[in-house]
């Protein structure tokens, strides 16, 4: 019978939270339109050694900044991917898996650059 492989250490994670949130949402959350309870999305960064308070100053940020809308029934609040974030998150996807797609055949043109040193 083999041993499990170790739980790595995730304490030691220094990514700023909304960008782990980011991060996460064009993981598992890009292309989906239903809001997700702010209570999972706190679990989840707390998984990477986020703070309960960390994590909800983060959702708060990314609502200001128009990339989650909040949403709430009763003491409850969900938090959606806003349309603008769909589009961040999309590009960022395309970017991601067109590295080391093939160059486009040189169509000839130079650009050159010079500058002087003072």
């Amino acid at each position: 019978m083999s041993a499990l492989p170790s739980t790595p250490d995730l304490t030691s994670v220094t990514a700023q939270p909304q960008h782990l949130l980011l991060t996460l949402s064009g993981t598992l959350w890009l292309g989906r339109r239903e809001a997700i309870p702010s209570s999972a999305l706190v679990d989840i960064l707390a998984e990477f050694g986020i703070t309960s308070a960390n994590a909800r100053a983060a959702l708060s940020r990314l609502a200001r900044r128009g990339l989650l809308t909040p949403s709430r029934q009763g003491r409850r609040t969900a938090y959606a991917l806003t349309p603008e974030a769909a589009d961040v998150l999309a590009e960022g996807t395309r970017r991601i898996f067109a590295f080391g797609a093939p160059v486009p055949p040189w169509d000839g043109t130079w650009t050159v650059v010079a500058f002087l040193a003072a």
